[in-house]
């Protein structure tokens, strides 16, 4: 089956793309499949939209009611608020309650009851009395109550049967607490459920619009507190919808589908109340709210059906008139060979189809036309071929120049023609070649200084310009005199686009009016553009030189721009080139390394050398051999730079050695990072290693089976195998922060910062403690510093971790701090052995570290130089200040606006 399949199908294709019934079959049955797609996605838009709007709707109407359930509550919390400071209330007094209470109890009728607990729990006095006095029991087993013990701010608790009145309510409390802190029990206000439930009902009359509407107010727990129907207050939303699990209380806000205990889908919408959990319930019957829906994709299903049915009627149609005549064409056609006869001859093949009316007919007339066109544009094309070949085989700019006129003759028939130059000395526009044209003509009238003239318009706008009749123009001053005299009628003039030869027009004549065609004029255009390319020619063949001269000039600027030395010399020994680099890097003029050769040179870099690497055995190469090289190690600037130094044969295109070179580089940064590499892998692996080791030997202790230890040994071991875990984090992280600043990756967040809090966050975090050694110096009115906390943190704890590292446990270390100029400088010193002078360059590069006699501390070597990355990126500064004894380690950054 799958095989006959794909037969048909390439069979299908095999007919498509011979026969246009075919092709046309498969674009209606391509249209009608994307007609379905897309109404299917209109439709599904259109549901989607409608269902969106209904769930919309509802949710509003949700959110609204939760508003004004809202604004229901907040009375009530401002009522206990209002209460809680009085001092009566604070102090219990029945008497002042009463007052009080009534007043509260009275300016709302939803008011059922305002009450007061003391800080046991027990009733203290309540107004009104109720169905039943329940002052002196005990509420404290109330959740409100319980809550109230941690809560300074009024709130709202879940649904009950108030005992007192035998209704349910819902209980604002708020919690009454002393000036030492000390609980003084609650007051609290009951508000009726019915009332919440009458504010429902009243909604549901304005929503006359919306049939089976129903409106539910539940707390967190799902328990129902005000609706439609009383019955249901406190009972469990999940009675009226069985299917909702109770971890989705409470309900946010949101819709969603939900069948009811008869079985039937509800849509439910559902918005939470502020400053409460409590959530607002629109239930409609999806078969209500979404009516307009269902009617309306029966509708679109109807209209699928009738433009199926439409669609096959207008194929019939389509085949019996225009496929049917298009395969006799087309017949006919790839039976013909292209040699067609005149337009209008009665015996053409196509002339019964080109004599038809409609489309038929002016496509039958269109194939005879395209034959003709096509045999024009083949003469075009041959005569623009032979122009081509005309230009590039000659440097006669005359010659080449008088072959494209007669060419432009042969092609559009025109009567004259001419190419004029413009002549910078004359500054006019003189006529170098012409056809047709009288030599009074061109020596009296044609040459001119008016730049309204239409060979200067043309050049000007860069564009074609033509005049139809020279009898009928309104601007003569635009042609020169004389011209209607020469017999000229019609005029265009092409620019030609000239980039290195001076400006040139193409001009062409004609004794008649005449309107050139835009493919007259196009034509005209590729012609003018054969002309140009002839002037280019001859114009670059005289540049040549001088931009051979040029080019010298800057191969030799070049190889002077460049970073490595350079010297060449002849077979003699006799120096040619050496470039400024090779002066800089042998400490030597130019003038006297061209006195010498390239052995003297190298035997000067090797009296400058500490150190010395040649390829070769020997410690002194031959430098008759080419393609030796070396390494120098020589001073520079109070550091040592490094050079390679390698000797090259110098060969001409033949690959004749004509001389030799030296090319010298300066390989310092290369030499630098392989070093770096080597101290990385290094120092990484020790520092690695020591942590783990440690980390592994105590859990491998811990782990025996053999020794049993007490819970302060196994504390002691946990502790170290924690620290030793810090530790390891920090290297890390130390990686980490280096990397995100050589990449540029570093993200900073600034604020605010007070450098005294900065200070306290980061010496818990100091390994090894400095204990009371530290010293803080900083000014009470210190402003705040614009920076991140986090990374200024990291700063001044790996500066005071560099301070208890080199230090002795006895000095003191010192952080201060005062303002200049609108920056905080902050200093961290200690009195230890200092930094030596030749370590102060290099204290904050990467991976570097001073070495203290024997002892090795532990660490990366990358404390500094992460300081100077988070202090550079947040503006700042960092340095060593010089001091007689100790170091000194300060920072500045700016202070924050307006702090």
């Amino acid at each position: 089956m799958l095989s006959f399949t794909k037969a048909m199908f390439k069979k299908v294709l095999l007919l498509s793309s011979h026969d246009v019934r075919w092709q046309l079959i498969l674009l209606y049955i391509l249209s009608v499949l994307l007609v379905f797609a897309g109404g299917i996605i209109f439709a599904m838009t259109t549901n989607h939209n409608l269902t969106s709007e209904t769930q919309f709707t509802d949710l509003a109407l949700a959110q609204a009611i939760a508003q004004e359930t809202q604004s229901a509550v907040q009375r009530p919390r401002q009522a206990v608020q209002y209460l809680a400071n009085q001092p009566g209330v604070l102090a219990a007094d029945p008497v002042q309650m009463t007052a009080l209470f009534q007043t509260v109890e009275q300016t709302n009728a939803d008011y059922n009851l305002v009450y007061r607990l003391d800080q046991d729990g027990v009733m203290v006095f309540h107004y009104p009395a109720g169905v039943r006095s329940t002052v002196g029991e005990n509420f404290a087993y109330r959740q409100y109550f319980q809550q109230a013990q941690t809560s300074q701010i009024p709130f709202v608790s879940v649904g009950r049967t108030s005992p007192t009145t035998d209704k349910p309510v819902v209980t604002v409390v708020m919690p009454l607490w002393d000036e030492a802190g000390q609980s003084l029990g609650i007051v609290g206000i009951n508000l009726e459920l019915h009332a919440l439930s009458q504010t429902l009902s009243n909604v549901v009359l304005q929503q006359k619009a919306k049939p089976h509407l129903n409106i539910t107010l539940i707390d967190p727990q799902g328990d129902i507190l005000a609706s439609l129907e009383p019955t249901l207050l406190l009972q469990n939303f999940e009675m009226v919808f069985p299917h909702l699990t109770p971890s989705v209380f409470p309900l946010t806000t949101g819709n969603r589908v939900e069948l009811d205990v008869n079985g039937q889908e509800h849509l439910l919408s559902y918005a939470s109340v502020a400053e409460t959990d409590w959530s607002v319930v629109v239930s409609r019957p999806t078969s209500v709210a979404f009516a307009t829906l269902d009617r309306f994709q029966s509708g679109f299903l109807w209209l699928m059906v009738f433009y199926l049915g439409l669609g096959i009627f207008s194929w019939v149609i389509l085949s019996r008139q225009v496929i049917k005549p298009l395969q006799s064409i087309t017949a006919y056609i790839q039976g013909r060979q292209l040699e067609p006869p005149p337009r209008h001859n009665p015996a053409h093949p196509l002339a019964l189809y080109a004599s038809r009316s409609g489309q038929i007919g002016q496509l039958s007339q269109s194939v005879i036309d395209t034959e003709q066109v096509i045999t024009a544009r083949l003469d075009e094309l041959t005569t623009l071929l032979e122009t081509s070949a005309a230009v590039t085989s000659s440097l006669d700019v005359n010659t080449v120049l008088n072959t494209i006129l007669v060419q432009v003759e042969h092609i559009l028939k025109v009567d004259k023609s001419a190419i004029a130059i413009y002549d910078e000395s004359s500054q006019r526009f003189t006529i170098n070649v012409s056809r047709g044209l009288s030599r009074d003509y061109i020596e009296r009238t044609f040459l001119s200084h008016s730049r309204v003239r239409l060979a200067w318009q043309a050049v000007e706008r860069n564009e074609p310009i033509h005049l139809i009749d020279l009898e009928r123009d309104e601007q003569p001053e635009q042609v020169a005199p004389g011209a209607l005299a020469e017999g000229v009628r019609a005029i265009a003039v092409i620019p030609l686009k000239t980039l290195h030869a001076p400006l040139a027009v193409l001009a062409v004549y004609k004794t008649q009016p005449y309107t050139f065609s835009q493919r007259e004029i196009n034509l005209l255009s590729s012609f003018a553009n054969h002309a140009a390319m002839a002037l280019e020619n001859a114009a670059l063949y005289g540049q040549s030189d001088i931009r051979f001269k040029e080019q010298t000039r800057r191969l030799e600027a070049l190889v002077h721009s460049l970073g490595d030395g350079l010297v060449l010399e002849d077979l003699t020994g006799s120096i040619h080139y050496v470039n400024r680099w090779m002066s800089d890097f042998t400490n030597l003029p130019i003038d006297a390394i061209k006195r010498g050769s390239i052995a003297d040179l190298i035997n000067h870099l090797y009296d400058q050398a500490i150190t010395t690497k040649s390829s070769e055995p020997s410690h002194q190469p031959e430098l008759d051999l080419p393609g030796n090289e070396l390494l120098f190690a020589v001073p520079h600037a109070n550091r040592i730079r490094f050079l390679h130094a390698e000797i090259f044969q110098v060969t001409d295109y033949e690959q004749l050695t004509i001389g030799q070179g030296l090319l010298l580089q300066d390989i310092t940064k290369n030499y630098e990072l392989d070093r770096m590499k080597s101290l990385l892998i290094s120092t990484v692996s020790h520092e690695l290693r020591t942590p783990l080791a440690s980390i592994k030997g105590y859990a491998s202790t811990l782990l025996a089976d053999d020794v049993e230890w007490d819970q302060a040994e196994q504390r002691e071991f946990l502790e170290i195998i924690s620290h030793e875990s810090d530790r390891l984090n920090r290297l890390v992280n130390d990686l980490l922060d280096m990397s995100r600043l050589e990449a540029g990756r570093l993200q900073l967040a600034p604020v605010p910062c007070d450098l005294a809090e900065v200070v306290a966050r980061a010496v818990p975090q100091v390994y090894p403690a400095p204990h009371e050694r530290l010293r803080l110096d900083l000014p009470a009115d210190l402003p705040p510093i614009h920076a991140d906390p986090q990374r200024l943190e990291v700063v001044v704890r790996n500066l005071i971790e560099n301070a208890v590292k080199y230090t002795e446990q006895d000095t003191p270390i010192t952080i201060s701090a005062q303002v200049n100029n609108g920056t905080v400088i902050v200093q961290v010193s200690d009195q230890g052995p200092g930094i030596p002078g030749t370590d102060h360059q290099r204290i904050f590069d990467p991976f570097f570290r001073v070495e203290d006699g024997l002892t090795r501390q532990p660490g990366l070597g990358l404390g500094l130089a992460i300081c100077q990355g988070f202090i550079q990126a947040q503006s700042g500064k960092i340095w060593l200040e010089p001091q007689s004894q100790g170091t000194c380690i300060a920072f500045s950054l700016p202070v924050e606006v307006g702090g």
